[in-house]
């Protein structure tokens, strides 16, 4: 158990790290399309004036927040918060499930990505915060693939620096 929770707690830290190099390839493509805020900014910032305007991982974050709390929260005071929260909690929590099934297994690095980038187009339909994979256009569906890669990719060799 002891084995299983270090190795958890070690894909937890690498799954952090690699979500910010995936950011920073997001950010990347950001200025390449025009984008004038710093990495701060653009990191931290949500104009969100509504739920449904804000990015994928504060629409979660407020559903969650609803369920827990019986509140409906202010999109315009917490958007950017929920969002960032989700965001880094996704990262570390899959890095922990990473190095949790290292602890029994070798799991392949693309599979699991490839999961780790699927599973929200399934599972964020039913609550209309994604919509159908089959309704976003190539050039997104590829942009958000190969960002996950790189995720992957990074998780992978950063577990593997901290061993």
């Amino acid at each position: 158990m002891r084995r299983f929770l270090r190795s958890s707690f070690r894909g937890a830290l690498a799954g952090g790290v690699a979500m910010f190099v995936m950011d920073l390839l997001w950010y990347q493509r950001y200025k390449q399309d025009g984008g004038s805020r710093d990495f701060a900014g653009w990191e931290f910032a949500s104009d969100a004036d509504s739920w449904e305007k804000a990015p994928a991982p504060a629409q979660v974050g407020h559903l969650v927040a609803k369920q827990v709390t019986g509140k409906d929260l202010q999109a315009s005071a917490w958007a950017s918060t929920m969002n960032n929260v989700v965001h880094w909690l996704t990262g570390a929590g899959w890095g922990a499930v990473y190095g949790g099934l290292k602890t029994f297994s070798d799991p392949d690095t693309i599979p699991f990505t490839t999961l780790v980038w699927g599973l929200p187009y399934v599972a964020l339909v039913p609550p209309r915060i994604y919509k159908p994979i089959w309704e976003y256009d190539v050039e997104t569906i590829a942009k958000d693939y190969s960002a996950h890669i790189l995720y992957g990719l990074s998780l992978a060799a950063l577990y593997k620096a901290l061993a």
